[in-house]
């Protein structure tokens, strides 16, 4: 196996790992069938990689007569796919036996993807594994080796060696960070595909550390990419899940958010960050992204169990969440832990609103709220894990924890 040698400047310099690899551009495509609904007939959100890449697609091929369309999404030169799903965005009917979508059949790169394989997640419902026909709002994933293993044709084999020399410098990867194992050492980093695409590259003197996931179709360099000018301390990731890996501990750094981003300095560094949802350490992970994945699991966890996260259970649960798990499904899972149970689960429905109300927004529920919540619960309308996660968005929980993870949220996946 050859391995590709690059040599930086005394000044500052980003280096784009495996940028002249010969990958070949894939295509991912879907054969759907519909029926109409209240919501007309069912539009649909391809995704890759957890990202929207094309939205409001409309199935208007009626499965009863048995027509489908197939649904193509060009996918660009080099891109890492580690995962494919479709979602199910305006069906306005919410019985748990309602399905107006209905997947034929997935293939990437001509691989096909047993429906079978696929994780199902439905906001309102627990989870259906390996559904071929779609409720509302619900969303199928297809990830894994399955996935990874469709998706690596064509990546060549060579490793990378990069000294990149004085100053602070950058070095940038395609693709979201779960897609590589990566190690931190005194003088760099080491980076290995999951996919097997190259053995290892070695990364010496470099203090930054990039993964750069790509942005919303149409496919092209329009913020799909990151922007990193090292000169200036910049850094924008642009769309997508994107990791910046610093060398050190988080405690060596100290994170200040601004009004367009993140300010990052120390062991060396002075950064401005902005389209970056991770930053990654010797020591675990802080997520920047308070207003997604990140936020939101930090906000249920302390909504469900009346404290902050422990740092690994909120890595599990943001790296699920990153994978296609919804934040209700999420809920749910709370709420059918020992430690909740032990507070909530002799309450009437009630007392639970009224504990939630305590527990919180730490405050004793206005009649109006109250009636409100017990009554969508008596109805059978919403399920305990729709009122916790209402309580946990609400624009009062949101300005109660945005004090404690406006610089960022400490989280480990280390157990």
């Amino acid at each position: 196996m050859a391995t590709q040698v690059i040599n930086g400047t005394a000044a500052n310099d980003v280096i784009n790992a495996h940028a002249d690899a010969d990958y070949v551009a894939g295509q991912l495509a879907f054969v759907l069938g519909g029926m109409p609904s209240q919501g007309g007939w069912p539009t649909v959100n391809i995704l890759v990689n957890g990202g929207v890449v094309l939205a409001g697609v409309t199935i208007d091929s009626e499965v009863r007569d048995g027509r489908t369309e197939t649904v193509s999404v060009p996918l660009p030169a080099g891109m890492a796919v580690t995962s494919v799903g479709i979602q199910y965005t305006n069906d306005l009917v919410t019985t748990v036996d309602d399905r107006n979508v209905y997947v034929g059949s997935v293939t990437l790169n001509g691989v096909s993807l047993t429906l079978s394989s696929a994780t199902y997640a439905l906001d309102d419902y627990p989870a259906i594994a390996g559904q071929s026909a779609m409720n509302w709002n619900g969303t199928m994933t297809w990830s894994g080796a399955a996935v990874q293993n469709a998706a690596a044709a064509g990546s060549r084999a060579d490793n990378v060696a990069v000294d990149a020399g004085a100053g602070i410098d950058t070095v940038v990867y395609q693709g979201r960070a779960s897609a590589y194992g990566v190690s931190i050492t005194s003088t760099g980093f080491n980076v290995v595909p999951d996919s097997g695409a190259f053995a290892g590259d070695t990364i010496a003197n470099t203090e930054n550390l990039l993964f750069d996931d790509r942005g919303p179709y149409p496919w092209g360099t329009g913020g799909a990419t990151a922007v990193v000018n090292a000169s200036l301390g910049t850094i924008d990731g642009g769309g997508g899940i994107d990791t910046l890996y610093l060398r050190g501990a988080h405690s060596q750094y100290t994170i200040r958010h601004t009004e367009t981003g993140f300010s990052v300095t120390g062991n060396g560094v002075d950064e401005w960050v902005t389209n970056v949802e991770r930053l990654g350490f010797t020591d675990g992970f802080v997520g920047l992204d308070i207003k997604g994945d990140t936020g939101m699991a930090y906000r249920i966890y302390q909504a469900a169990f009346n404290r902050a996260p422990d740092t690994g259970g909120l890595g599990f649960w943001i790296n699920a969440m990153d994978n296609g798990m919804g934040l209700e499904e999420v809920s749910a899972n709370f709420i059918g832990s020992v430690e909740f149970q032990a507070t909530y689960g002799g309450l009437n429905n009630s007392q639970f609103v009224t504990q939630i109300y305590q527990n919180v927004l730490h405050r004793a529920p206005d009649p109006g709220g109250l009636a409100f919540w017990q009554n969508q619960l008596d109805s059978g309308t919403w399920s305990r894990a729709t009122v916790l996660t209402g309580f946990s968005e609400s624009n009062e929980n949101q300005a109660n924890v945005i004090g404690v993870i406006q610089d960022g949220a400490y989280y480990n996946i280390f157990g």
